[in-house]
């Protein structure tokens, strides 16, 4: 569980620098497909190998090269997510330190725990002494410490949020491409608040079809690929039903 101090001290930066090497890194899988594509495959379609282990490792071959393009797609999906949580996470906290900012001008100060007390340092004789006897200040200060939990936890969900985002691009769905927990070549969400809410399915089925008609096309195609029966049978499908009050007539609207 993430804090206070957890937040306002990360070194957010690291996620960009660590995009720029999964960049780097989709980059030399490239080469290598390429080097691969050349100089491996025609081996087995040359005529100068033939037999039982020729026919073998033709189709093999091809795996391989798959698995070369496969993670290609998987570094540029992971790139693109860590540059996308850098971002949010930047905003996220900035909304933790307006949160604090807004409590010390209300006379507050602020502890490594997020804990927010009226700040007697910063007080003139009379405005303490106030405050000292004033029956509503613990509410005070637990209202501010509230208002700042209230950012740092949304600070927290998007970092779940993020973490299954990365799960999902680095586990392979696909049963039939010859490989099993290989790289996942299937395309990456356009963003991470595309793939966040492509994990946020209501489970009020009367909710469903709203939900799906709220997601991008590029988010709606790749969730059919992956799971379309599960999500048909969830509702994604559902229509309203309009009564149209011509002839007796019933239509339906998608």
């Amino acid at each position: 569980m993430l804090n206070y101090h957890e937040v306002m001290t990360t070194d957010l930066t690291t996620l960009g620098t660590a995009a720029t090497a999964w960049d780097a890194m989709a980059g030399k899988f490239e080469s290598l497909k390429t080097t691969y594509e050349k100089k491996v495959p025609s081996t087995t379609t040359s005529g100068r190998w033939l037999g039982e282990a020729q026919q073998v490792a033709a189709p093999r071959f091809a795996v391989t090269r798959n698995e070369y393009g496969n993670a290609r797609i998987q570094a540029r999906a992971v790139a693109a997510l860590l540059r996308d949580a850098e971002t949010l996470f930047t905003e996220l906290r900035g909304k933790v330190k307006a949160a604090v900012a807004e409590a010390v001008a209300a006379g507050m100060k602020v502890s490594e725990g997020g804990n927010a007390s009226f700040d007697f340092s910063k007080a003139d004789a009379a405005t303490a002494n106030a405050a000292r006897h004033d029956p509503g200040l613990a509410e005070v200060e637990r209202s501010w410490t509230h208002r700042i939990q209230q950012a740092v936890d949304a600070f927290e969900e998007a970092d779940h949020g993020v973490k299954l985002a990365l799960v999902d691009a680095v586990t392979d769905t696909n049963l039939n491409d010859g490989t099993f927990g290989g790289f996942n070549g299937s395309r990456p969400y356009p963003s991470l608040a595309a793939a966040a809410k492509a994990e946020n399915m209501p489970k009020d089925r009367s909710k469903v079809a709203d939900w799906w008609r709220s997601l991008d096309p590029v988010t709606r195609g790749i969730l059919l690929e992956e799971q379309g029966d599960a999500l048909k049978k969830a509702g994604i499908l559902d229509t309203w039903v309009v009564r149209v009050r011509r002839s007796g007539s019933t239509s339906t609207v998608p």
